[in-house]
Formats: structure tokens, C-alpha cells, sequence
């Protein structure tokens, strides 16, 4: 007892906290003996650190509190002491030796249980590319008639036209991917001379047909506006609307002034309209989908109504339209712009409702189908995105659906594709093995390179069927062969129209596009502010007055 007061005297501390102290030291000390005859089990590190826990009252004095005062000198205890006897002896148990526990003879190894059936896509890529730099100068090394096989399928976006000028010089890409990064502060004269300049490159190496796509599907996904005029979404455009003449009407006046403007600069692929349901899902992940400010209605009726409509339009300009986003994104929680995502509903109940558009309209329109990135549970036991599983595409689309035209998959460059090992160039792969016919990349600078890598490496070695590339380019070719002759059709009608008219006097002509030159101006949405990331919405803008303003008499000025 003297000697803990006294040294409670001289370090400042009470007797509990010398005690405590005192057997830390002597743990401390049982460890390093124990440890030096190979007894610990648990890591030493640990050990040592819970004991130290307990000895660190020792080197953190408490502050000066009033001596003779017992309740302060407890106070003061339990604040600095970190540890308590529990912890003293859960560390003393690790250190002592384990208790010898009775033989056992191994059980007999459990039979397996039988795998479930699963079509598995073919075996996988390399796991480590190479460097990119290597890998660039493969692809630019590559037999033209390979490089041309291979890149046909493959849709790029672009930062500058320089980035662009190697590939099309070679035949690498089918088609470029033109938005808002390529239209800001831009001219309309200035985006079509450029876009001439990539249809003339791609002439020139033999790549044909060759795809000029963007985003245009009006509201805050309006990728080429300015310098094209602004338009608000068709969800917006229909809201009012309540009987199927007038959102006829409507649409058909909204598709054929969008198309007049992307035909002008020589677009021939648009990534609109939305087919998915608007179920109105205010998901706080929803970072960038926002899918309820542009899915067209909850009623899979109208969705096929107007999607019908829009896409029977824009075919007249040569414009292809694509539905999207396949299995349908409306029912998705989380936003595959930014992770990966699955789709729990069940495929009778998607079958009955969200996939009808998709049916309907690919069964009367030339429209092209965009397959999304979420996992759809009920088809493919293996968690992977839709745009890479052949469950999907070539399971649901092609024979369920009995679609026979293009399908493109999602934006690769984003997070759902990205996170997954293997990412863009694997995913590429796996769509095409799985049917898919154009595979989308909209920016990740020398990326492009990695994925055309990967694709020649998968036709060089069969990891792609030979006639998948065969049968895809068919599909393209007797696209675009389509939109062609729906153009000349269109033309041909209203030229013959006109000449009725003229005849009759009382029907107007109709200029090169198609459309009457009598048309009065739709009405026009001020401009919302432009949003910078995919699919985010802007702030609302003013609904056009349709009330038609009186005209006011002339004043007369008198002389």
C-alpha cells in the first residue's frame, strides 16, 4: 500500500490507475516470453496493441485534481483509463495457450448440387491488355479489310475532329457521335462542313454505311441546341393533350420540324424517342437518368402512340430513331450513368407492360432499339448489364420480340460498364457476341483504341462467330438501305401531292425535305438552360402561349 501511494505521488496518478498500470506492465511482459516460445496463436501485433491500450494510462497522467478527495480521484480514473477488465482479460485469453480439443475424423465431403443451366457467353478476353500506346499502334497497323470488319460497328464521340481524322483515314469507325461538347458556341454552317468532312473521309476508305448520331430528344436532352432551334421533351409536349387526334397532331408537327433541322447538318441517327415507362421514379440516385422529366407517360398505349408517330417521321428525312432504353430503365433504382444496377421486376410483368412499346413500334417502323445497362435478374441467372448478356439480346429481343434490325447498346463510357473488370473493350465484346450490331463510345479519349484492340483480337480468334459480324453488317447495310428509300418515297408523294394542288389551286407545295411551305411556325419554347452531363434535365421552361395573339389595326400616320 505504501508503495502505490508513493508512486501515485511521484507520476501523478491515483492508486486504481497504478494498479492498472502496473498489470499492464506485467502483460506486457507475459507476451514477449510467450511469444519468444512460439505460443501466441492470434497476431502479435494485436496482442501487444491491446495490451499497450491498458498500459497508456501510465504515459497520459490524469490533470491535478484536490488530493484527499476520493470522488475526484475516481473521476478522474475512469476518464483515462481506455481500458477495463473485460478487455485485461480478452487479451490475457489470447495470450495463454488454446485448450487441446478432441480428434476428429473429417466428415465425408457434402455431394455437389446440380448446376443450373446457363448459356454462358464464350470464354473471356485476356484479363491485362497491353499498353495503350501499343495497342494504338496495333489498331493503326491493322489490315485495312480487318480494321474496316471490325471498326463498322463502332460509334465514337469526339472532343476535336483531329482525334477522329486516323480512324476514318482507316476505316476504323462506323459512325461518330455528335453533342453538346461539339455544338457549343458553334454555327450550324461550321457543324455540317465538319460533318461532310467525316462522311468524305469515310467514302474515301470504304466505310459504308457511316453513321452521324446525337442525342436530340427535345427538353433537357437537347444535345445540338443551340445552335438548332430548342424544343421542349414530347413528355411535356403531350402532357396536356387528351385525345390520340390531337397528340397526333402534335407529334407529327414536333418530328418533322426536329428532323428538318437534323437533316440540314446531315445527322442520320437520333438516340430518341424514350420507350421506357414514366412510372414518375424520384429516386434520390438518380443523379443523371432523371427519366421521369423524359419518359413520355406511364401508359404503354401512348408511349407506342407517340414513339410510332416520332419515328414514322423522322424516317421520311432518311433519320433513323432509336427506342430506348431496353429492358425498360423505368423501374431501376439506381442511375447506371454512375454504377452498376439491377432490374428486379419480373419478366411476365415487363413482358405485359414495359416491352410493349418495343414490340409495337420495331414490328411497323424501321426504329433501331438501344439496350441498356442494368442486370435484368429474371433472364440472366449471371449479373451482368443487359448490353453485354446474350440472354437479352438475343434471347428476349431477337426471338421474343422477333426483332430483326439494329440494335446499339448504351454509352460504354459509363459507370456500370467502367466498374466491371475487363471494362469498355470487354464489355464491347461481350455485346457483340451477345447480337448487338453497333457498340456506342461516347468519350474516353484513347479508350477507342482498347476497345478496337479487344475487337480484333475477338474476330481474330473466333471469339466472335464469323457470321455474328456477318449477319450484324447485313443488318446495317439493309438499314440504311431502308431510311434511304423512305426518304425518296417520302419526296415522291409530296412532290406528287404538289403537283395535284397546283392543278386544283388549292394545295400548297412542299419543299426538298417533305414539308408544306405553308406550315405556320410552331410555337417555341424559350430556351432552357443546356445541361452538361447525360440525361440531365434543365430547369423547366416557360410553356408557349397558345392563345393566338390579336393583331392590332396599322395606325395611319398622316402626311
Amino acid at each position: 500500500m505504501r508503495v502505490t501511494t508513493a508512486r501515485a505521488a511521484s507520476t501523478g496518478l491515483d492508486r486504481t490507475q497504478c494498479a492498472w498500470a502496473r498489470r499492464a506492465r506485467v502483460l506486457a511482459g507475459a507476451v514477449v516470453l510467450v511469444a519468444a516460445a512460439g505460443v501466441v496463436t492470434g497476431p502479435l501485433p494485436r496482442v501487444v496493441a491491446d495490451v499497450r491500450l491498458v498500459a497508456s494510462a501510465e504515459a497520459k497522467p490524469a490533470g491535478k485534481a484536490r488530493t484527499g478527495s476520493k470522488r475526484t480521484s475516481r473521476k478522474i480514473a475512469a476518464k483515462s483509463v481506455p481500458a477495463n477488465p473485460r478487455g485485461v482479460r480478452a487479451a490475457a485469453a489470447r495470450v495463454s495457450p488454446p485448450a487441446p480439443h478432441p480428434r476428429r475424423e473429417p466428415a465425408a465431403p457434402a455431394p455437389a448440387a446440380p448446376a443450373t443451366p446457363v448459356v454462358s457467353l464464350p470464354a473471356a478476353a485476356p484479363a491485362k491488355l497491353p499498353p495503350i500506346a501499343d495497342m494504338k499502334a496495333a489498331v493503326l497497323a491493322a489490315p485495312a479489310d480487318e480494321i474496316r470488319r471490325v471498326g463498322r460497328h463502332l460509334i465514337v464521340g469526339y472532343h476535336h475532329a483531329g482525334q477522329l481524322t486516323p480512324l476514318l483515314e482507316r476505316g476504323a469507325i462506323g459512325g461518330v457521335f455528335v453533342t453538346a461538347r461539339n455544338a457549343r458556341g458553334r454555327t450550324k454552317d461550321k457543324i455540317t462542313a465538319e460533318i461532310a468532312t467525316f462522311r468524305d473521309l469515310a467514302a474515301k476508305a470504304g466505310q459504308q454505311p457511316f453513321w452521324i448520331s446525337t442525342d436530340q430528344e427535345g427538353g433537357g436532352v437537347s444535345r445540338l441546341s443551340p445552335p438548332l432551334p430548342y424544343q421542349p421533351s414530347l413528355a411535356r409536349l403531350i402532357a396536356d393533350l387528351k385525345t390520340p387526334e390531337a397528340r397526333d397532331t402534335a407529334v407529327t408537327a414536333y418530328a418533322d420540324r426536329q428532323a428538318d433541322a437534323l437533316a440540314a447538318i446531315g445527322v442520320n441517327l437520333n438516340f430518341a424517342p424514350v420507350a421506357d415507362l414514366n412510372l414518375d421514379a424520384r429516386h434520390a440516385r438518380h443523379q443523371f437518368t432523371r427519366l421521369r422529366h423524359r419518359a413520355v407517360s406511364a401508359d404503354p398505349g401512348i408511349v407506342t402512340e407517340v414513339a410510332g408517330t416520332y419515328c414514322s417521321r423522322l424516317i421520311e428525312r432518311a433519320i433513323s430513331c432509336t427506342l430506348k432504353h431496353f429492358p425498360g430503365i423505368g423501374r431501376v433504382i439506381a442511375d447506371t450513368h454512375v454504377t452498376p444496377a439491377t432490374l428486379k421486376t419480373p419478366r411476365d410483368v415487363l413482358a405485359d407492360a414495359d416491352w410493349l412499346p418495343f414490340r409495337h413500334v420495331t414490328a411497323k417502323t424501321p426504329a433501331f432499339v438501344m439496350v441498356g445497362h442494368p442486370h435484368l435478374a429474371s433472364v440472366d441467372q449471371e449479373v451482368r448489364p443487359a448490353s453485354t448478356s446474350r440472354q437479352v439480346i438475343d434471347g428476349i429481343v431477337r426471338r421474343e420480340l422477333g426483332f430483326a434490325g439494329v440494335v446499339v447498346t448504351d454509352d460504354l463510357a459509363m459507370g456500370a460498364i467502367k466498374r466491371r473488370p475487363g471494362g469498355m473493350p470487354r464489355a464491347a465484346v461481350e455485346a457483340m457476341a451477345a447480337g448487338a450490331d453497333l457498340v456506342l463510345l461516347g468519350l474516353d479519349g484513347d479508350q477507342i483504341y482498347a476497345v478496337l484492340y479487344a475487337m480484333l483480337e475477338a474476330q481474330r480468334s473466333g471469339e466472335v462467330a464469323a457470321e455474328r459480324w456477318t449477319e450484324s453488317a447485313a443488318r446495317l447495310a439493309k438499314a440504311a438501305e431502308t431510311a434511304e428509300a423512305a426518304a425518296a418515297s417520302a419526296r415522291v408523294s409530296h412532290q406528287a401531292a404538289a403537283v395535284q394542288g397546283e392543278g386544283r389551286g388549292a394545295m400548297p407545295a412542299a419543299n426538298a425535305s417533305g414539308r408544306r411551305t405553308d406550315s405556320p411556325p410552331l410555337p417555341v419554347a424559350k430556351p432552357a438552360r443546356q445541361a452538361v452531363s447525360e440525361g440531365m434535365p434543365p430547369e423547366p421552361a416557360p410553356k408557349p402561349n397558345r392563345t393566338a395573339a390579336k393583331s392590332k389595326p396599322a395606325r395611319t400616320v398622316r402626311q
